[in-house]
């Protein structure tokens, strides 16, 4: 009979221990990164989204030509001036108030507008002689003017930047 000489080494049980944990957290980490991708969070700002595109579902506001520019500014005295605009409410919701932001070359303001009184669908808004005071020396020449609508829906009040009217550099009134 003929003996065979085995030379054969093994890994030490220490080497075998390291090989086995490392594959387990390989393993565990694939696992978790399946399951995350899986499972989705509950979305509680959904309600609040839907609730918005309700909202804003029919708004719409245009520029209204009466004269000619129809969006301008005025510049009164000491660089004090008066952005002045006619608007129509185009869509077939009432429009509480406005969110007027004013882009100028160096600086740029954002406020909300309290309307006087509910603006009605197909209603004008001329502030023609009452429109928003702009201080040039602080925020310079205008580029940008943009109205977002605010209308109420269910007891709250919603910006709807879907129905936003944007104007870039706009004319110095006649």
């Amino acid at each position: 009979m003929m003996l065979i000489k085995m030379n054969k080494k093994g890994i030490s049980p220490l080497l075998a221990t390291v090989f086995l944990i490392a594959f387990a957290v390989s393993l565990a980490v694939v696992v978790v990164n399946i399951s995350a991708v899986e499972v989705k969070p509950v979305d509680t700002n959904n309600t609040e989204a839907i609730s918005q595109k309700e909202a804003c579902q029919g708004v719409s506001i245009d520029m209204e030509v009466i004269e000619i520019p129809y969006i301008c500014y005025k510049n009164l005295s000491n660089n004090q001036g008066m952005l002045n605009y006619v608007l129509r409410n185009e869509g077939n919701r009432d429009i509480k108030g406005l969110r007027v932001s004013v882009l100028g070359e160096k600086s740029s303001f954002n406020r909300k507008f309290d309307l006087d009184a509910i603006w009605e669908p197909q209603g004008l808004l001329d502030k023609r002689n009452k429109g928003i005071e702009y201080d040039f020396s602080e925020y310079g020449k205008i580029l940008k003017v943009t109205f977002v609508p605010i209308v109420s829906y269910k007891s709250q009040d919603f910006d709807c930047s879907s129905a936003s009217l944007k104007l870039e550099e706009p004319l110095e009134c006649p």
